[in-house]
């Protein structure tokens, strides 16, 4: 019995030394679902991916079709050997070509994708920086990560402001040096 009243008094003076404003937490949903910098940059996005898909549409309906006329070609069966085989190298040189377009498209989304969360992340890290230096906190999690937390901690809310600040100071500024 001793021994838990001494744990229990020395976890008690080990929570007094830690400061409850030390650790604050932000909602990463909420914040991209309340932010306008985080609403606009999702159709952004979603607007790359339609054009991305746009501009390799085209060229891989060609591709099939092409696919689709060499296969009619070659299950004619009026092909000489040779023909035939020009026309099996024709067809495998343009599925390959097909997938290399396919992963094109996946890879040029994926790139912008990861640019624009960057710019998204250090937007945040931004906010967190300057909220740290005028809050007094010394870390700051996902909320969903803690396995809980007073709702006192989470300054999303305040966050979500900050980025949007901080996303429109930089469109200004780059809409100056232009």
């Amino acid at each position: 019995m001793k021994k838990l009243l001494a744990g229990l008094a020395i976890i008690g003076a080990s929570a007094h030394t830690l400061n409850a404003a030390d650790l604050v937490c932000v909602n990463g949903d909420k914040l991209i679902q309340e932010s306008n910098y985080a609403k606009e940059l999702k159709n952004q996005l979603q607007q790359k991916a339609k054009e991305l898909q746009q501009q390799i549409a085209s060229k891989i309906k060609a591709i099939q079709n092409k696919l689709s006329q060499l296969q009619k070609e070659l299950q004619s069966g009026v092909l000489t050997k040779e023909a035939k085989k020009a026309k099996e190298e024709e067809f495998i040189k343009l599925q390959q070509q097909l997938q290399m377009y396919q992963l094109q498209y996946q890879q040029q989304l994926r790139a912008y994708f990861q640019s624009e969360f960057k710019k998204l992340n250090d937007l945040v890290q931004a906010a967190l920086k300057a909220l740290a230096k005028t809050e007094g906190f010394k870390a700051a999690a996902n909320c969903k990560d803690l396995l809980y937390y007073d709702p006192s901690i989470d300054i999303t809310t305040q966050v979500v402001k900050l980025v949007d600040q901080l996303a429109k100071q930089a469109q200004m500024k780059e809409n100056s040096q232009r």
